[in-house]
């Protein structure tokens, strides 16, 4: 049986990064690791309060960013700690979710009716997803080849079917494009902590 990816296997092989620029410092895990105990004992919370009202569940991605939008207003640092962990979360959960949602996926003739100014996109890549903010106007918003750039609807695409990422959005759509282009030419991009989906996740839900 495979072993279970924990968070000490991810902070390990985060600070061993082979290319430098990457690694993460005593402090970024630090910060995630206090994250990480915050969301815990909300969550706890949280499910505490469904079990007397009767209800059962786990916090999904909205509750998660729900609270990190929280935190960051009590105390940006948790809250910034919070955010790592919460991309992280969805950094690992990325070939998984894109195998789920793809089944709604859209043609690019399609797309173009379907799709939203602001709306979180991707395409699937075989491995993992590819994630952008679609600007209405048949572009996107895109954190690719290293740098935040924009695109085409088509060159996002590369000849794949788009899906809609479903999350419920903190901004109006105008505010949601704002904020990706804000980040305009951005080159901090990181595999675990600040990829294309992290992007679009920020964007739409901060």
């Amino acid at each position: 049986m495979q072993e279970p990816v924990t968070l000490d296997m991810v902070l390990e092989q985060a600070r061993n990064h082979p290319d430098e620029s990457q690694r993460i410092g005593l402090g970024e895990e630090l910060l995630i690791r206090a994250g990480t105990k915050v969301v815990s004992a909300l969550t706890a919370a949280v499910l505490a309060l469904d079990a007397i009202g009767g209800e059962e569940r786990i916090l999904d991605k909205d509750d998660r960013r729900e609270l990190e939008r929280i935190l960051k207003c009590l105390s940006p640092d948790i809250g910034n700690g919070v955010e790592k962990l919460n991309n992280l979360q969805d950094s690992l959960a990325n070939p998984f979710d894109a195998q789920e949602q793809k089944t709604n996926a859209k043609s690019l003739r399609d797309a173009r009716k379907y799709f939203q100014r602001g709306d979180h996109i991707a395409v699937d890549r075989e491995l993992y997803s590819h994630h952008a903010i679609y600007d209405g106007k048949e572009g996107v918003v895109e954190y690719d080849d290293f740098i935040v750039k924009t695109a085409s609807l088509e060159e996002f695409a590369q000849g794949a079917k788009i899906y809609r990422v479903e999350e419920t959005p903190a901004y109006e759509p105008d505010e949601i494009m704002e904020r990706a282009y804000s980040r305009m030419g951005e080159q901090e991009y990181h595999l675990l902590f600040n990829n294309c989906e992290n992007f679009a996740t920020w964007c739409r839900c901060g």
